[in-house]
């Protein structure tokens, strides 16, 4: 009888990602890093090494200051037109299936805002140089130029994710933008960010209810509600969930590597 092949269950997500197989018929998660089952999906072309990092290093490289091109948040782009457009990376003409590619070979050999990068154009930035030449108040535009020309976009982004963790935990946030103006934060309250997602939650309980129609369910047949992902942490999301199923039990364990695991479960059990 021929030997299975093990097989290796990767969830690739949107901030992080995990890898898992199945062993003893228990899943059992890759460590991607000392002490880390998961590792932050981001990419960073060096244009010294020449070289792709991934993980922490390449956000390492991104808060140094190194010379290259960051990338996050590529499962966005999957199923896009973007997904075979090619762009000149490193003296190479790529597209985003080749750069998922090797990140995924990265894994395979451990086992082992998405469109910010292209916002620096010269293109843009000289629109922007022109917009604020004939703004009555160019001072209004300071700040985008800023941004573009010294390539803040990710420094942006993060600061903007910092505050609405903060604000998702009911704190009273702000979202601190210090890297493009000294002292410069923006107020993010818990009341604020549920009323920014507010039609987010409406779509997310609309897809439930659609699931539910497609199952031949209904929402008090379901006994238990298990939420996974980074996202399921939102407040609007366990909200969203236990308005539409009431007398259901939710879960909230592993969120980050359920996922994966299940993944490595079903990977084991396929045939090889």
């Amino acid at each position: 009888m021929a030997q299975q092949t093990p097989g290796l269950g990767i969830d690739f997500g949107t901030s992080n990602t995990a890898a898992g197989y199945l062993r003893d018929g228990r899943p059992h998660l890759v460590p991607l890093a000392p002490g880390r089952t998961t590792m932050p999906t981001t990419f960073f072309f060096d244009q010294d090494s020449r070289r792709m990092l991934i993980g922490e290093p390449a956000n390492q490289a991104l808060l140094e200051g190194a010379e290259g091109r960051f990338m996050r948040a590529l499962k966005r782009v999957l199923g896009t037109s973007l997904m075979h457009e090619r762009r000149q990376i490193l003296n190479e003409r790529v597209s985003f299936v080749d750069i998922i590619a090797r990140f995924l070979a990265i894994f395979n050999d451990l086992a082992t805002w998405e469109k910010i990068p292209f916002l620096y154009t010269p293109q843009n930035r000289r629109m922007v140089a022109e917009m604020a030449r004939l703004a009555h108040e160019p001072e209004k535009l300071a700040r985008l130029s800023r941004a573009l020309q010294d390539e803040l976009g990710h420094d942006l982004s993060f600061a903007v994710e910092r505050g609405k963790i903060a604000a998702n935990a009911g704190d009273a946030a702000s979202i601190l933008l210090d890297p493009l103006e000294a002292g410069l934060a923006v107020p993010l309250s818990a009341e604020a960010l549920a009323e920014s997602l507010a039609r987010h939650a409406e779509a997310l309980a609309e897809g439930a209810r659609e699931t539910l129609r497609l199952a031949s369910l209904d929402a008090a047949q379901v006994e238990t509600v298990i939420h996974v992902g980074g996202s399921s942490l939102m407040a609007m999301v366990s909200r969203a969930m236990q308005g539409l199923f009431p007398t259901a039990q939710h879960q909230t364990s592993e969120v980050f590597t359920a996922v994966a695991d299940g993944l490595a479960i079903a990977a084991g059990a396929a045939p090889s």
